[in-house]
This record gives structure tokens, sequence and C-alpha cells, in this order.
């Protein structure tokens, strides 16, 4: 359902290594046990494959196919009565919907200053700069959240309200999984 990428930083433009290589960062920060190989930087929503059997990715206002160097370090899914979830019909639903938005690049800021906030203060934000849905985990935010209200998983929407929906990150994602695996409705398989 999620997936979580390292970018291959030595292959990636100039702005998109500087924007993979800050959340590689925080993310190796955070979670210190991870290599910084397979540290997360991304995340795509594994709902529906290309000819090729590749998963589609949001990257700007497209979906591509995912190069060879972009295989998912883990991915996780949400469980229904211990069966896998996978509903593609909610995959395209978020699809659709960011066909021709631009993505949020302001947004990487913004997650900036809330890891700072979170180090320093010991504080979760509330208020966020540029509200827009528009980054990659936002959307894997989405894809779980309309998932468990589909599926009727109050636990599941209790642990993702705790935070503020465009506060997003590859990290916060992968701990609100974490607390989701916890507590039996979601399982990580890792693919390395």
């Amino acid at each position: 359902m999620i997936n979580f990428y390292s970018a291959n930083l030595k292959v990636q433009g100039f702005w998109s290594r500087i924007f993979s290589g800050a959340i590689k960062f925080f993310t190796a920060f955070e979670y210190p046990a991870i290599p910084w190989k397979e540290g997360f930087s991304h995340n795509s929503l594994n709902g529906d494959t290309t000819s090729s059997g590749d998963t589609l990715i949001f990257q700007s206002s497209l979906t591509q196919e995912l190069n060879y160097w972009d295989s998912p370090t883990v991915t996780f899914y949400l469980l229904n009565d211990g069966e896998i979830i996978q509903d593609v019909r909610l995959f395209h639903k978020i699809a659709k919907s960011q066909v021709g938005k631009p993505y949020g690049f302001l947004q990487i800021i913004d997650f900036i200053r809330v890891w700072y906030y979170n180090k320093l203060f010991k504080r979760d934000p509330k208020n966020v700069w540029f509200p827009q849905n528009r980054v990659c985990s936002e959307q894997a935010y989405t894809l779980i959240m309309e998932t468990a209200v589909e599926y009727n998983k109050p636990r599941v929407i209790n642990l993702l309200r705790k935070y503020n929906s465009n506060l997003y990150s590859p990290m916060r994602i992968y701990r609100v999984c974490k607390q989701i695996e916890a507590v039996g409705d979601g399982l990580f398989f890792y693919n390395v």
C-alpha cells in the first residue's frame, strides 16, 4: 500500500538532490539504526502497476514509472481481518485528484521547520505554512485514512488524527505505520 524509498542522490538533478538529501538527513537523525543508504526520502502509493510491473509514484504533477534505482526499501500494508487490503479504486481516486497539481516544494520548508520544532521544543506545531496536500507522504496519509474509513478501522483513524495531515513526512508516516502495526492493523515488508 505505502512504499518507502531511499533516493540515490548520485542520479538525481540538483534540486531533487537537495530536497531528497535533506529528508534523508532528518530521517537518519530520527532513526539512527536505519543505514544512510536505506534512509527514507520518498513515499509512493502501491495500488496499481504499470504494464512493466512498476508501481506508480507521485512526482511533480505526473505519475511516472519508477526507475530501477528507486526500489522501495520498505512496504506497509493495512490489514482487514488479517488480510492485506489492496483497494485499487482508492488509489485511482487519489491519483486522479492530483493530476495537474504542482508538487508542494514549499512544504519541504515546512517539514524542516516542524522537524526543528519537534527536536528543540519537544512539541508538534499545529499550524501549517503551506497546506496543500501535494507531497508524497501526505498522499500516503490520505490513502491510509481513506482505506481506514472505507474498511472501518477506528484505531487507525484515531492514530492518524493525532497529527495534522499537512505535516506529514516519510519518517512520520513510518512512525504512524509502526503504531498501526503494533495494534495489529498493519504489516511491514522489508525489501532489502
